[in-house]
Formats: structure tokens, sequence, C-alpha cells
């Protein structure tokens, strides 16, 4: 069975998510990898659909959808979120002013994938993703200058925010622990020739060098370790690469 059709609540997970998005915009757009995948969503009356182009993964989806956004700002919403709600999304979108990504920082120092996102900017950032050959969510935040962490413990939405990857998940009610503060992250740099003085401090600078520690150290004195483990990921050092793991399983994350 797709994992978007298990019932939440006697709904689709997919169908609660869009209800949620389609509560905050009038233009919802989801990409699938093909259309037959489509063909199974005919629940979903009044979205608009797209195929996944230009590289496989989730950053392939979300460049399809950005590509036919016709808006300045796009909101990204996994289908395995359904318990999240209009007042979440608004709460994204309300903070965008400044940045160019918002999401949101579980208690447990997680970053997923709901974000709301400059389209330009993310377009942008996208196609230099692909060609550098990245495809993780954490590209995103790693890679645009000015990133809002909204703490998911500070609005009391943390339960909203739990992935449904398996049948069990559906039993989980919360997460805990201990951040519960926003985070900002802006740094001095663009996109256009990576020009600014803190470009070591973001994914470009490890890709460039190959050295992750200038970036690995940024995230660890804002306060992000979930960044900061895995910029230890792109090391070239086994060992390094181990601690990176080791971090976010300490932080709980597989």
């Amino acid at each position: 069975m797709d994992k978007a059709l298990y019932l939440v609540d006697g709904k689709p997970m997919i169908e609660r998510a869009f209800s949620a998005a389609s509560a905050v915009s009038s233009e919802v757009i989801i990409a699938v990898n093909d259309w037959t995948r489509a063909s199974s969503y005919s629940m979903l009356q009044g979205a608009r659909f797209v195929v996944d182009e230009g590289f496989k993964g989730p950053l392939g989806g979300i460049f399809s959808g950005l590509k036919s956004c016709s808006g300045d700002i796009a909101l990204i919403l996994p289908n395995d979120m359904p318990r999240v709600t209009d007042r979440s999304l608004s709460e994204l979108l309300g903070r965008v002013d400044g940045f160019d990504v918002v999401t949101f920082i579980l208690p447990n120092g997680a970053l997923e994938a709901v974000m709301a996102i400059k389209v330009d900017e993310g377009r942008k950032l996208i196609e230099l993703l692909k060609i550098h050959g990245r495809n993780k969510i954490t590209d995103i935040y790693r890679g645009v200058p000015r990133l809002l962490l909204l703490s998911a413990a500070k609005l009391g939405i943390s339960g909203e925010l739990i992935n449904i990857n398996t049948r069990n998940d559906l039993n989980l009610i919360e997460l805990r622990g201990d951040f519960d503060s926003d985070i900002l992250l802006k740094r001095d740099f663009d996109l256009n020739g990576f020009n600014g003085t803190d470009v070591q401090k973001s994914l470009w600078g490890t890709i460039s060098t190959g050295d992750p520690w200038s970036e690995a150290i940024y995230y660890a004195e804002m306060g992000v370790p979930f960044l900061m483990a895995h910029t230890l990921l792109d090391s070239r050092n086994p060992e390094v690469r181990r601690v990176g793991h080791a971090f976010l399983r300490g932080l709980a994350i597989p």
C-alpha cells in the first residue's frame, strides 16, 4: 500500500496534509514520481500534479514544485506529516520576511522537510545542488544564507510534526527534548558567485575545501547540532563521519 494512503483518523495521510495546505494556499501542487501515482490521489480535488524531474529523491520533487509555483513564497510539506495543521503552516509563512527559508526545529533538535521557502532563491539553490550532486533536504538548510528555525516546543506544536513512516508511528503522541528557542542563522554570502565573508560557514565552503570544520563549528556555536552532524558526514575522514553519526544517534535520529 502507498504509505501516503495510510489512514489516520479515517483519512489517508496525504488527504490530511492536503487539507492543511489548502487552508493557507489557493494553489496546492503535488509532486509525484510518475502519472500513475497521481491517479491514486483522485480524492484531492483541486490539486495540481507535477512529475519529478531533473534528479531523483525529495529535491527532485521540490524542484518540480518550485518551477510550477506562481507565487513568491512556497510551502514544502511532506505527505507523511498528517497531523500538521494550517496554524503551523501559517507560522512558517508569517516569518519568511528577512529569510530565505523558515522551518521548525523539533524538541530533539532535528529539522524536518516542512518549510516555507522563497521561490526564486529555492529554484536557484536546488539548481546549484544538482550541479554539485547533492540530494539531501538538509542541503537546503546548509546552503541558504538566511535560515530561521522556529521552536516547535515553544509554539506547542511538536505533536503535529511527527513523521509517519511505519504503522507503529501512528501511536506516537509527541516529541521530547530541550530545544525550546528560535534560532536565527544569517550568513554573509550570496548564491551568485558565493560572494561574502561567511561562505566557509555554509555547505558551499565545505564542498569547495573538503574541510567541514568551519561550517560544523558555526552550527555548534549557534546551537544546531543536527546540522553540525550532517556537516561532519561530508568529511573525507571516516572517523569524523563516525562522530557525525554518533551525534545523530545522540539526538535519537537514525
